[in-house]
């Protein structure tokens, strides 16, 4: 029987991951079955990428919306405020050589040839998803989306970015907070950002869904886990097309859907 653990390195190498951007969204509970610690399979993972690719993950320090977060939570510690989108986006972090940019909401992590250029100078961003931040960087590198267990794409936030001036309402909060940041030296910065706008929602898992009716994602599956791959540009352009022919739109959010998602996370 070949070991579980062969079958995920031997998976990552199909998708052809080598040499690439690679932005990793993860559940170590829906992967463990393909390693024998979390420590091996992000070793695995940055093995099938390679010294000249980069992997990156997000280690948003927030569960509830942005917004929300901001209200309450104005000091971000580059070395010490922890990830809370999973465990092995926290583990990945702390591995000795990663990068990680600067930002209260939305910072990433990464590792490899770009990981510095990536990272650099989010703390400039009056907006966390704007041209200048690591998701813009990565859209401009032609990156991938690497889903190991989920089902979810960050770079939805880059695509309404984008598409703000079109829209009749703005995609971040009228709010503007003064945030202390503490850099990678202990040094102390503050800036001033806004979280998105909780009154708006919009029907966004459907342009994955076009995309994957399309073939435009690669879907492996290892034993009971399971690993989707999405080229992050084909993503954006299926996103911008939906919303201009009319199927995807933004409305409202009502009172009961606010309180369930400072809940959950934006």
């Amino acid at each position: 029987m070949t070991d579980p653990r062969d079958r995920f390195s031997e998976a990552l190498n199909q998708l052809s991951l080598s040499g690439r951007i690679v932005f990793v969204h993860s559940s170590w509970s829906e992967m463990a079955p393909l390693a024998n610690s979390p420590l091996q399979l992000l070793d695995t993972l940055c093995q099938a990428v390679g010294e000249k690719g980069t992997v990156v993950m997000p280690t948003y320090p927030l569960r509830g919306l942005s917004d929300t977060y901001l209200a309450s939570n104005r000091r971000f510690d580059w070395r010490r405020t922890p990830s809370q989108v999973g465990l092995l986006t926290e583990l990945f972090r702390r591995m000795p050589g990663t990068r990680r940019s600067l930002h209260p909401t939305h910072s990433v992590a990464a590792r490899g040839a770009k990981a510095t250029e990536l990272t650099r100078g989010h703390e400039l961003c009056p907006t966390p998803f704007d041209e200048n931040s690591p998701f813009h960087r990565m859209f401009e590198g032609d990156a991938l989306v690497l889903n190991l267990g989920v089902q979810t794409v960050s770079f939805r936030h880059l695509a309404d970015h984008m598409l703000q001036d079109s829209l009749d309402h703005d995609v971040y909060s009228s709010r503007r907070v003064q945030v202390l940041l503490v850099d990678e030296q202990g040094r102390e910065l503050w800036m001033e950002t806004r979280g998105h706008n909780p009154e708006i929602t919009c029907n966004h898992r459907l342009a994955l869904g076009r995309l994957r009716e399309g073939g435009g994602t690669r879907l492996v599956a290892v034993g009971p886990s399971q690993l989707e791959l999405i080229p992050v540009r084909a993503y954006m352009e299926t996103y911008h097309r939906c919303y201009r022919e009319g199927e995807l739109r933004f409305s409202a959010r009502g009172a009961e859907e606010l309180r369930q998602l400072n809940e959950g996370g934006l």
